[in-house]
Parts: C-alpha cells; structure tokens; sequence
C-alpha cells in the first residue's frame, strides 16, 4: 500500500537494508552482529517520498523470535521516536531504548519497524500481520548470522511459523540458496561488520542443509537435504519447525553463505527468514 512515508524493503523483502543494529552502550558506534543479554541500538532509514513535509512521524520497533512472518500479537515492542521530514528527505532513526535480545535466542531475533505520520492511511480494522511487502511504511530485518568455526559439522536453528487470531493457516516452507545482488550484498555484509571483497561467496557445496519439525544436532544427520515441509496451524497458534546445517567442505577457505526460508500460501510468498552463514 503507497505511502509517502516509507521504509525500504530488502530483496528479499524481509531483508531490509534500512534496519541495522549497533551493538555495545553507544548507539554511534559501529554496526555489527547483535549480542545476547546485553545492549543493542536499533536504527531505521526513513524515506518522505511526497510533496509534503512531514512533521512529528512516530516510529516504532519491534522485536518477536526467529519467525517466518512476524505477527504483532507476538512481537514486543523496543521503543519509539518521533522523526520530521521534508519532501524527499531522509534521516537514520534511533531507537532511544536499548535493545537486550534474550540470551535463549542466543541474539537470533527478527526486528519491525514502522514509521506513522498523519498522511498515513491505517488499515481499519488494525490485522494481527505487520504485512511489510504490502505496507510501504513498515519493513522487518529477518536475517540471522550463524558463524561456522572449523570444528563445528552440525548446527540446528529454530524458526517459529504463527497463525493469526482470525484465521488458520496451511503451507508450506523451503529452504533455498539465496542470491543477494551487489549493493544490497555490501550493505548487508557491513551491517554485520564484514567488508565486501574481504570475504567471499563460498561455494554451493560447502554447507548441506534442510528442515524439519524436530531440533536437535540427533536429528541433523537425516534432516539434511530435506529442503520442503508442509504445514497446518489453527488459528491464533504457533509452531517451531528447524533449519539444521552440516559443514561438508574440506576446504579451509573462509566466507559466507546466504539461505532463505521461505513461507508459502496458496503458492504465494507470506513470509521469510534468511540466514548468514559466515566460515572462519
């Protein structure tokens, strides 16, 4: 839905490049990879694409687990702030209240961002999904960095599916090698704290993985290469399904790998979660 407020989506939508995360007690510090139990600061880029100025435009953030759509019913709200804008202006956003991400997650959490002027037209009655592909105003960073040291064969990570409070929901979730063009690769890598050129895309065979409803590194050995599950929640429910990763390259070369989980309706994409997967 157009606005004249907006923040931008990634490519993949739920990989927005104006969503980054600055980890330690100075929120101008620099960007990099969320620490557990400590504090974080949030920042947005908010874009005015219309003619009229905007004053007074309200942001929030969001966090919820690890999640293929993320719904508000289960998401918690960071905090707030209030931002002015003049036609086709720009501006970095802070989150004034710290974030803690919880040390259960180990740090692998999704973050919303809206941002609501009074030229903002909110759909009536309020829905439980943020809806970022649809909502210009609004986009989430689902993207979560698993760093793979030279012991490590297995890893597992839980990725949570939710049904809304009014209806049910049936689909399906892939996991696929994701593909990032150049500029949006820069970003993404240096949002992390890694320079582009300095670390390279390792090839395809390096990493095996696939899903399934069970965790656990037990269940990684016969979960691999299992790249499609299907689903069915009531309404108002969630559920854990687990992206499990094996380390099959011999190779000492270090670098990066990009997945994407990808939620499907009715053959419709509905959600998404990708995940970075850095080799020392």
């Amino acid at each position: 839905m157009a606005s004249s407020i907006q923040i931008q989506d990634g490519n993949p939508w739920w990989m927005s490049p104006d969503i980054w995360v600055v980890p330690g007690k100075d929120p101008n510090g620099t960007t990099g990879i969320p620490i557990a139990g400590k504090e974080n600061y949030v920042w947005a880029k908010v874009h005015n694409i219309g003619i009229e100025p905007i004053v007074g435009a309200k942001v929030n953030f969001y966090w919820s687990n690890p999640a293929m759509g993320v719904l508000r019913s289960n998401s918690t709200l960071i905090g707030q702030a209030f931002v002015d804008l003049d036609s086709k202006e720009s501006k970095d956003v802070l989150c004034l209240t710290p974030w803690i991400p919880t040390v259960v997650n180990n740090g692998h959490e999704c973050i919303v961002v809206e941002a609501i002027s009074n030229l903002t037209t909110l759909p009536n009655p309020p829905q439980d999904a943020f809806d970022p592909q649809i909502f210009d105003y609004i986009a989430q960073r689902n993207i979560q960095v698993i760093i793979f040291s030279p012991i490590m064969q297995f890893l597992f990570l839980p990725i949570q599916i939710s049904a809304s409070d009014r209806i049910p929901k049936k689909g399906t979730i892939s996991v696929e090698s994701g593909l990032l063009d150049t500029k949006h690769e820069r970003i993404i890598l240096s949002q992390f704290g890694f320079i582009q050129g300095k670390i390279q895309r390792l090839k395809e065979n390096t990493f095996k993985y696939g899903i399934s409803k069970f965790g656990g590194c037990h269940n990684s050995r016969e979960s691999i290469d299992k790249h499609r599950l299907d689903f069915k929640l009531d309404e108002n429910t969630s559920t854990s399904i687990f992206l499990h990763i094996e380390h099959v390259s011999k190779s000492k070369e270090m670098g990066y790998q990009i997945l994407n989980l990808v939620e499907r309706v009715d053959g419709k994409v509905v959600g998404g979660n990708s995940v970075l997967i850095i080799k020392q």
